[in-house]
């Protein structure tokens, strides 16, 4: 569970996932949820892989990125361009996994040295894991 100014702090995190394809080249990902509404300002990381086992273990993961839940806001959503996980891996066509969580960004996070991929120390528990056929 995420730590925020000492104390522990949790938050439900859903992930239906939707493709967009406005126009190429903007083919893109859409991965949204639903929290519940909360004061203050809140962070998530997305994990996305070519396997169902994707996780924030770097060895799980080939697209990684955060993004904020607005205080007061319960809704959330991360737009990832096709472009950035064709670039991290992921062909275009293929069905990519992803995986969200709550993190804390006051927490530490470091680079593992065999894989060059960020660890995240603060994550809480992640969303059901969700597939989608990169555009």
């Amino acid at each position: 569970m995420p730590v925020r100014n000492g104390l522990w702090e949790t938050f439900k995190i859903t992930c239906p996932i939707t493709a967009l394809t406005p126009k190429p080249p903007d083919s893109s990902v859409l991965i949204r949820g639903i929290d519940t509404v909360n004061p203050v300002q809140r962070t998530f990381a997305v994990f996305g892989a070519s396997t169902s086992s994707v996780s924030s273990a770097p060895s799980n993961y080939v697209y990684a990125n955060t993004n904020t839940i607005k205080a007061g806001s319960a809704n959330w959503s991360l737009f990832i361009p096709s472009q950035l996980l064709i670039d991290a891996g992921l062909a275009e066509g293929s069905t990519a996994y992803f995986a969200v969580y709550p993190y804390s960004t006051g927490q530490p996070a470091y680079i593992d040295l065999t894989t060059g991929k960020t660890v995240y120390t603060a994550l809480g528990a992640p969303s059901t894991t969700l597939s989608i056929v990169i555009p």
